[in-house]
This record gives C-alpha cells, sequence and structure tokens, in this order.
C-alpha cells in the first residue's frame, strides 16, 4: 500500500445516491482509476477520519465539520458495520484476546494466519490478515456505477477530473458532505 499522496480528494457534490469527487492526481506516473474498488475507499477513506476524529482544515485538508462532529458521524453512521467490515479486508480486523491466546501466539503455539499481535490501550489482540479480494468483490456491489467526468490535466501535467460515483444505498453517504477535501493514499486493487 502506497505511503506518500497520490491523489487529492474534493466533494464537489453529494445528491441522493450519488456523488461527485474531484481527484487530482499529485504524484507521478498515477491515473484517476474508474473502478467501485477505488470509489469505494474514497467513501472509506472519509469515514474512517471521522471515526478516528482526523478533520483538520490545514495542510490541504478542509471539512465543513469538526473532529467531533465527525466522530459522532461515524459513531451513528446507519453503515457503520459495513464500513468497518470493509476496513477490515483492506488493512485487517482488530481482535481482542485474553492473555492466554497472546502467550500462545507469541510462543508459537498458534498455527491460526493473523498479520500482528500485540498489547495497547490495555488489551491483548490480534489482527486478521487483508483479503482485498473480498473487499473488491463487496465494492462491486456497494457501487452502482463509476464514472469520470470533465478529464484534463493539472499545471503540472498531472491527470485530474470528476468521478461520479452512485451508491447502493443512499445511507453510505450519511458522512459525506460538499466541500469535504483531503490528500489521500488510496489506490486501486486491481
Amino acid at each position: 500500500m502506497p505511503s506518500t499522496d497520490i491523489f487529492h480528494i474534493e466533494i464537489q457534490k453529494v445528491e441522493g445516491k450519488t456523488v461527485t469527487a474531484h481527484v487530482k492526481v499529485i504524484y507521478q506516473n498515477q491515473v484517476i482509476p474508474v473502478k467501485p474498488n477505488f470509489a469505494f475507499q474514497i467513501l472509506l477513506e472519509l469515514f474512517q477520519k471521522c471515526s478516528k476524529g482526523y478533520i483538520w482544515n490545514s495542510f490541504g485538508e478542509n471539512y465543513e465539520f469538526d473532529s467531533n462532529e465527525g466522530k459522532k458521524m461515524a459513531e451513528t453512521h446507519p453503515m457503520k458495520e459495513t464500513y468497518e467490515r470493509m476496513n477490515g479486508f483492506i488493512y485487517g480486523r482488530r481482535i481482542n484476546i485474553t492473555k492466554e491466546e497472546y502467550q500462545l501466539i507469541k510462543s508459537g503455539q498458534s498455527n491460526e494466519r493473523i498479520s500482528t499481535y500485540g498489547f495497547s490501550e490495555g488489551q491483548y489482540y490480534k489482527m486478521s490478515p487483508s483479503n482485498e479480494q473480498s473487499y473488491i468483490d463487496e465494492a462491486q456491489e456497494l457501487i452502482e456505477s463509476v464514472t469520470l467526468e470533465n478529464a484534463s490535466e493539472t499545471k503540472s501535467g498531472y491527470p485530474e477530473g470528476d468521478l461520479v460515483l452512485t451508491v447502493s444505498d443512499s445511507n453510505l453517504l450519511h458522512h459525506v458532505r460538499t466541500g469535504s477535501s483531503w490528500p489521500s493514499t488510496i489506490y486501486d486493487m486491481n
């Protein structure tokens, strides 16, 4: 997964089940993927920013709400379980475990497939491995359509355009607000 910003995203319009997001490439040799997996990552990344309180109005970011409002939107989101499941497919899912299970994993006596394990915030945990194919498959169902309109190039010669995505359920857009913008590390998974 990329560790540097690749795109700048700005939500231009939210209407019914459709979002128009202006996507600008800000890192060399990239294109704007017109695919459901990429389109859903825009929504997922914004949900994660809200849920973690990573809402700052500086450094190329702008939101129509503050971090407290963002956290509240994420906590009360009607599709919270969907977003958490999709995030787990990409990054793995944190599962709290007992100290005994932690010791079994640490000693190598567990054959369970995990990505990592540890202790933080007063709790032992393990992380499930990512499953990008499950993410891609479910994104195909959650995104009804995605198109690129007004494609052009920035002054630097990088692609930009309006990604118009339509979701299967308008509740998926509970946290999406016109004017929200941020640099992004999302990428095409296939």
